[in-house]
């Protein structure tokens, strides 16, 4: 199984509302990866960045270990770090991030562009470094005019002028710096407990928005691998 295999969609019935979704979890048939397929996911990223010969500069700037051991990865985070991240931000996390980090507790290199996927103790708000981006995009706010009709839509027919830009402010960064940065939103949820996702920055104008994190990684990894 690769990347475009677990793009597949899988629909079943969700249990907790009538519409149909894959795996019985994310609403309108977006992808939430198993931990088996989390682990294929990160295998498969770790291939493509350690031995894609376009990419000689990007392997140029990671540590010598990573070489030598050839995964970019870390040691599986604890439910001991899972319950510091969330008594640090008072909030439970979705079940999706806890799964990635469950095994691999940061990621060096999710793609060229994309800053490392970041260990829970470096999750934190994205105003605490980002105030300043934040307030530019709030400077003509218009999240009062966007219905929830307008802003729920997800996919290819997402406006992505029609985006919430005030959730910045209570939004979640788990990526490091990089264009795109990937945030949680917990100001969205679903009915398994997932988050809506953001990836955010100049790549996409603004936000492109998911219903999980595995939804979200891995559609930026196959854009940015067929785009290279």
């Amino acid at each position: 199984m690769g990347l475009v295999d677990l793009w597949r969609p899988r629909w079943l019935p969700c249990s907790n509302c009538d519409r149909s979704v894959t795996r019985a979890t994310v609403c309108d048939g977006e992808l939430v990866m198993t931990r088996h397929e989390i682990e294929i996911f990160l295998s498969e990223v770790n291939r493509w960045i350690l031995q894609r010969a376009d990419l000689d500069y990007v392997r140029s700037e990671l540590p010598a270990n990573v070489l030598e051991t050839n995964w970019l990865g870390a040691p599986p985070a604890t439910e001991a770090d899972i319950l510091e991240v969330e008594s640090r931000l008072g909030l439970l996390l979705p079940p999706s991030y806890k799964d990635f980090v469950r095994v691999s507790n940061g990621f060096l290199c999710i793609s060229p562009i994309l800053g490392p996927l970041l260990p829970t103790t470096e999750v934190t708000w994205f105003r605490e470094r980002n105030q300043e981006i934040i307030d530019s995009w709030l400077e003509d706010n218009q999240d009062d005019l966007i219905s929830d009709e307008e802003y729920l839509t997800y996919g290819e027919e997402q406006w992505r002028s029609r985006t919430r830009f005030g959730y910045l402010q209570h939004a979640i960064a788990i990526t490091g710096p990089g264009d795109p940065v990937i945030l949680l939103n917990p100001k969205v949820t679903f009915c398994d407990g997932e988050w809506e996702v953001w990836s955010f920055g100049t790549l996409h104008a603004g936000a492109k928005r998911f219903q999980s994190l595995g939804a979200a990684l891995l559609a930026h990894v196959l854009e940015i691998a067929l785009w290279k």
